[in-house]
Formats: C-alpha cells, sequence, structure tokens
C-alpha cells in the first residue's frame, strides 16, 4: 500500500521550493535585465571566467558532506559540529589555493583585471562553507518557509547592491559584489535566525564515514562544476570577449530558469524520498507525481520564451544583447529534458547508488567532450546545437537505472510527461505563428501572448484532464 502523505509531503516541498526560487529567480532574472543596461558583453564574459572557478572552489569546500548529512538516517548534533568544522577548514584551504592561482588564471585568459576579481570573489566561498550545515538542518526537516526567510531578503540586498555599484559606474565588480553580498547575508540571516549553531561536543571519528558516503558524488561534482563552464572556457578563450559576454548573459537567463528548477527538484525530493529509500514502490509512486508536476510547469515556460525570444530580448534589453537571443533560443530547447534528467539522478542518490551517478557522470561527459570537439569547429551556433543533441543522449543513461532500481523505465517517463510536452509544444507553436501574423507592438505582443498562451495551456489541460494538473490540484486541496 502506497503511502499518499509520502506523495503530498514530496510535492509539497517541491512547490514550495520552486515558489521560494521563482522569487529568487525572479529577482535575479530582473537585476540581470537591468545590469544590462549598464554593463557590456565583456564583463559577463569575465564573471563566466569568474564562475568556473568558483564552482571548482564551492565543490571542494563542501567536500560531498552535504549530501552525505542528508541521506544519513539519524544524524547527531555531534556529527553536525564535526561537518561545519571540516568545511571551516576545506573553505579555508580552498581559497588559499584560488588566492595564489589567481595570477596565473588571470594570466591563462590575458585577463589582468582577473587576479583582483578572483581574489574578492572567492570570499563567498568562504562564507558559503558556513551555511552549508544549517541548510542541510531546515532541508532534513523540510522546512522550506525558514529558507525562504533567509534567501529573498538575502537576495534582495544583492541585488541592490549590485545595481547601485553598476549605476555608480563600477562595471564588472557590480557582479561580483553581487555574489560576494548574497552569501555574506544569507550567513548572517541563518545565524540571526538562529537555524543552528556550533556547540561543544564534536565527533571527528565520524567524518570519515559521511566522507566515504559523499565520495562518490564529491568526486562527480569535482568533475561536473567546471564541465559546466567548459563552454565559456573555449568561447572566451578563441572566440572574441564580446561573443563569449553574450554567450555568458545567455547562459546565465538560462541557469535561472532551469537550474533553479533544478535545485527545486533536488532539494525537496532528496531529503522526503530518502526517508523510504528501502522501499521501491513507494518512491516510485513519489517520483512519478514529481515529474508529472514539474515537467506540467517547465515545459510551457521554456517553449513560451522560445517561441517570443526576440520580442522578450526587444522590450527588455537594449540593442547589444540582441546577439544573445538566439543563444538563449536554443539553450531553452537544449534544457526541455533536464527535470528528468536531475530526476533520475536524484533517484540514485536517494538509493544510496552514488558511484553509479560517478560513472554515469563520467560517460556524459565524455560523450559532450566529443560533441563539443565536433561542434567547436562550425561557431557558436553549432556548440549549442551539439548542447541539445547532448541532452537527448544524456537521458539515456541517467533513465536506465531508473527502472532497475525502482521499476520507473524511460518509456513511462516519457509516456508520463508526453502530455504535457505536446499541449506546451502546441500552445508555444500558435503563439509563435501568431506574433510572426499579427506584427503586434513589442509590449502588446510580450505581454498579450505570454499571457493567452499560458491560460490557454492551463485551460487545455483541464479539458483535455491532464492527469499532471490533477497532481497539483489534488495538492492544492490536500493543503487546505
Amino acid at each position: 500500500m502506497i503511502n499518499p502523505s509520502l506523495k503530498m509531503q514530496t510535492l509539497r516541498g517541491v512547490i514550495f521550493n520552486f515558489f521560494i526560487q521563482f522569487l529568487r529567480g525572479g529577482i535575479n532574472g530582473l537585476t540581470a535585465l537591468a545590469l544590462a543596461w549598464f554593463l557590456v558583453p565583456g564583463d559577463f564574459a569575465l564573471v563566466g571566467m569568474i564562475a568556473m572557478a568558483l564552482a571548482l572552489a564551492n565543490v571542494m569546500a563542501a567536500g560531498g558532506l552535504r549530501e552525505s548529512l542528508i541521506r544519513k538516517v539519524d544524524v547527531s548534533s555531534a556529527e553536525l559540529n564535526a561537518v561545519f568544522l571540516a568545511n571551516i577548514g576545506l573553505a579555508v584551504f580552498t581559497y588559499s589555493l584560488l588566492f595564489a592561482a589567481a595570477p596565473f588564471i588571470a594570466t591563462f585568459f590575458a585577463e589582468p583585471r582577473l587576479e583582483s576579481l578572483l581574489r574578492v570573489a572567492g570570499l563567498s566561498v568562504l562564507f558559503t562553507a558556513l551555511t552549508i550545515v544549517p541548510q542541510v538542518v531546515l532541508s532534513r526537516a523540510l522546512r522550506f518557509d525558514e529558507q525562504l526567510k533567509v534567501n529573498i531578503p538575502s537576495t534582495i540586498l544583492a541585488a541592490g547592491s549590485s545595481l547601485w555599484f553598476a549605476s555608480m559606474g563600477f562595471g564588472v565588480w557590480a557582479l561580483v559584489i553581487q555574489m560576494v553580498v548574497a552569501s555574506l547575508s544569507n550567513l548572517v540571516l541563518y545565524y540571526w535566525r538562529n537555524v543552528w549553531r556550533p556547540t561543544g561536543s564534536f565527533r571527528l571519528d565520524t567524518l570519515p564515514a559521511l566522507f566515504r558516503i559523499g565520495r562518490f558524488l564529491l568526486v562527480e561534482q569535482l568533475i561536473g562544476a567546471p564541465f559546466r563552464y567548459i563552454y565559456i572556457f573555449f568561447i572566451a578563450r578563441y572566440f572574441s570577449a564580446s561573443v563569449a559576454g553574450l554567450y555568458h548573459f545567455a547562459d546565465r537567463v538560462s541557469e535561472l530558469l532551469i537550474d533553479q528548477l533544478v535545485n527545486v527538484v533536488q532539494g525537496a525530493t532528496f531529503p522526503a524520498l530518502a526517508r523510504v529509500q528501502e522501499d521501491p514502490e513507494r518512491l516510485k509512486a513519489g517520483y512519478r507525481d514529481v515529474i508529472l508536476a514539474t515537467t506540467f510547469i517547465v515545459f510551457p515556460v521554456l517553449l513560451l520564451i522560445v517561441s517570443l525570444i526576440e520580442t522578450l530580448f526587444v522590450v527588455l534589453l537594449p540593442e547589444r544583447w540582441l546577439g544573445a537571443a538566439d543563444y538563449l533560443q536554443l539553450m531553452c530547447i537544449a534544457s526541455i529534458m533536464y527535470p528528468l534528467h536531475a530526476l533520475n539522478l536524484n533517484m540514485l542518490r536517494v538509493t544510496g547508488r552514488t558511484d553509479l551517478v560517478l560513472y554515469l557522470g563520467i560517460l556524459k561527459r565524455c560523450v559532450a567532450a566529443l560533441i563539443l570537439a565536433v561542434s567547436f569547429q562550425y561557431g557558436i551556433i553549432a556548440i549549442l546545437i551539439g548542447q541539445i543533441v547532448d541532452s537527448l543522449i544524456a537521458y539515456i543513461p541517467n533513465s536506465y537505472y531508473s527502472k532497475r532500481l525502482i521499476g520507473y523505465s524511460a518509456r513511462e517517463q516519457v509516456r508520463d510527461v508526453l502530455p504535457n510536452l505536446g499541449l506546451a509544444v502546441g500552445v508555444a507553436g500558435v503563439v509563435y505563428l501568431l506574433a510572426a501574423v499579427l506584427n503586434l507592438p513589442p509590449w502588446i505582443e510580450l505581454v498579450g501572448l505570454g499571457v493567452s498562451g499560458s491560460l490557454a495551456y492551463i485551460g487545455l489541460a483541464a479539458l483535455f484532464k491532464l492527469q499532471a494538473l490533477q497532481v497539483l490540484l489534488d495538492l492544492r486541496s490536500h493543503r487546505r
């Protein structure tokens, strides 16, 4: 007998966490659009190089311990204290390496400003490491409301700071300040709200066991974090700074749309479903409803953006950024499969098969590198088309083990989400044709067709009785 409370608990976590990330993503998205009026593409190219280094540094500072704590059934206060100490030590070590490497990174990219930018931006690694344990405490308890009270104020403060510095002519430093202020204010708010405080009891002898639990994820993240930015690395190194800036700007907007959702899904489902990791039937039921709900939301959002992308750029951005429209359009298409990728990999984490996460990660990076090596020769658009191909290929190994471990095959997953995808494609296609035929003023086209398309999607979902809509309605009635 499947316990319905598990599905409701998991779905509530996803929806509430989605609300948090939606607010954060909305604030950061509006900030990025506003900053684009003050900054030039070259500034965003520099930030892309910094982000690549910080991604690796943050993984090293976390040491794979976050996932280990979440997956562990019982965690003592002494273990939390030990992880806190370990994260401090790892963060200091990592920042020292970053500080020493900054001149060499600047020389490699032939950009002297990177040295000081990296050393200041790297402070965010220290601040972020100190928030890992409080985040774990809230995630294990599924207290996403408390995370909202921390994340939203810090996001607003960071956004306001960056906009002020940009308006004062600080250029790329405004983006670096945003990173540092966001991590520092997160740290202050977590401890000001007394989410968790270290105590005097430590069990350092538990660290080796925790490292063993998370060792495969750590290696996978050490490979995956810099690989996430391999495209900006190649573009910044071998193309112009302007092209690299346009690419990173589009990638940043895409990240706000997609990566936030991936974090929502993983953050909410991991602690909830880890509690029943030994029950494949309940895991399958929980994941199936989460897949239905998340794809019902993300498919129309991405495809409506694809259909209105040029209008979006004309209305919201200065002309110098119009070249990024085609990039973002292809990134959104490549991101269609990301929710399924995230959920299938999350299932491996929940069931403790982090070794498979590592092996699959290595396999997929090899495939992506091969596709990049071929597409790189034909320019930026070819690289982005290669990302679409890579996303489709990567789904095969990602979904393979879902069938073996919980009986949720790729065929079942595709059958479940196909109605959502088909309806989203149909509505977005009609919106695209109407935009081409009606030739409305940009603002009217963006708002009118965007809202009409969204309402049409929901109305048709109700008319055709899509199961995903029913899942969301059941969640709403259950909360009442």
